[in-house]
This record gives structure tokens, C-alpha cells and sequence, in this order.
């Protein structure tokens, strides 16, 4: 596999890791959903998969992916103000 192809793959496995390990933190009640940890892993790993999915051009995946991470930022958001 072309080295790009790895980058890529690295990129998408980092936003499977910060997007469940964000579910796994909230859902055993380790962090809340206000925690600025867990916004910051949804933000980035919506990101990473956002990058993903749109070089692989799934379209489906890329909309929600797209959605999860406007969500993430408006958190952060309002998180800020």
C-alpha cells in the first residue's frame, strides 16, 4: 500500500479511537458530556472522519460525520461563552 494510503488509513483510525473511546468515557460515567475532553475528542475525531470519508468519497458516512462535528464546535461554543 502507497504510504498515502496509510496516512489516510491512520487518519481514520484515529477518529474510530477519540469517537468511541468519547462513548465509552460518558457512557460508564467517566467523564460528563461537558467535559472539555470529551468535546475535543468528538470535535477531532468528527474531523479525522470528515477527511476520511470525503477522500473516499462516502457521502452518506461524510454527512453524518459532517453533523457530528457542527455539534461538537457548537458545544465548544457554548462551553466558551
Amino acid at each position: 500500500m502507497k504510504s498515502k494510503g496509510w496516512g489516510l488509513e491512520l487518519i481514520g483510525a484515529y477518529g474510530m479511537v477519540m469517537i468511541l473511546g468519547a462513548y465509552f468515557l460518558t457512557s460508564f460515567n467517566y467523564v460528563l458530556a461537558d467535559n472539555l475532553w470529551y468535546q475535543l475528542m468528538n470535535l477531532t475525531g468528527g474531523m479525522a472522519f470528515v477527511y476520511y470519508t470525503l477522500t473516499k468519497k462516502a457521502w452518506a458516512s461524510l454527512g453524518v460525520n459532517s453533523v457530528w462535528v457542527i455539534i461538537a464546535a457548537v458545544s465548544l461554543w457554548k462551553m466558551f461563552m
